[in-house]
């Protein structure tokens, strides 16, 4: 996959989607961000695997570690050179490494060969159709009918599996992710923090009561000067 933009591990909150590909296989997996230790100086993200594994597949960490299924949870590497930074060797190449992440959504979802034909596809038979003018025939004058082809967007919603999982946040887990998020965008002089849209939304009245900015996905605040 080209032109892909990684993330500074650094910029990363709790509850982030972040995807990686795998440099063999060229298989696209995506994690959720779990957990944050800034004093760590190699690993300082937790991931969750979201997607399942073939029997024959496997994320690699580090020499003692992987992911094995779905759901697991491991701290990684900053990258390849953090790890010979701490044991002095390095860990395989195709290892998971947070240098090598980049955010899930529609920029960057991995498209297969046969999704892009087919969209392609789509593009030249719009295109076509454009071209194919139609003539009207009137009050003698010839008129262009346009036909314009429909567009359908991808929906920007949570997965099922991603609801079922918020379903169990309590308000004392939110209250938590929302004071760690809003500490963290604080110190790095930020205005806002992201949340999931779900627990956005849940929440909304009582983040707008208190003074909040409440967004699809994002809660805004002023700046302390």
């Amino acid at each position: 996959m080209s032109n892909l933009e990684y993330i500074n591990y650094r910029k990363l909150r709790s509850w982030d989607q972040v995807s990686w590909e795998h440099p063999v296989t060229g298989k696209v997996y995506d994690f959720e961000v779990t957990d944050l230790d800034p004093k760590d100086e190699y690993q300082p993200v937790e991931l969750r695997l979201l997607d399942d594994l073939e029997h024959e597949d496997g994320i690699i960490v580090s020499e003692y570690a992987e992911f094995p299924f779905k759901g697991a949870r491991r701290w990684v590497y900053i990258s390849n050179r953090s790890y010979d930074d701490r044991y002095g060797c390095c860990i395989p190449e195709n290892s998971i490494t947070l240098d090598r992440l980049f955010y899930t959504s529609v920029h960057h979802v991995p498209k297969s060969a046969e999704t892009e034909e087919i969209e392609n596809g789509r593009i030249l038979a719009h295109r076509a159709l454009m071209e194919d003018l139609t003539t009207v025939e009137g009050d003698g004058s010839s008129e262009i009918a346009l036909v314009a082809p429909e567009v359908r967007g991808e929906l920007n919603i949570p997965s099922a599996d991603e609801v079922n999982q918020l379903r169990y946040t309590s308000q004392a887990d939110f209250q938590k992710m929302f004071v760690e998020q809003l500490a963290e965008a604080i110190k790095e002089d930020e205005d806002h923090i992201k949340l999931p849209p779900v627990l956005v939304e849940m929440y909304r009245e009582e983040l707008v009561n208190l003074g909040y900015k409440v967004y699809y996905d994002a809660v805004y605040f002023e700046k302390f000067d």
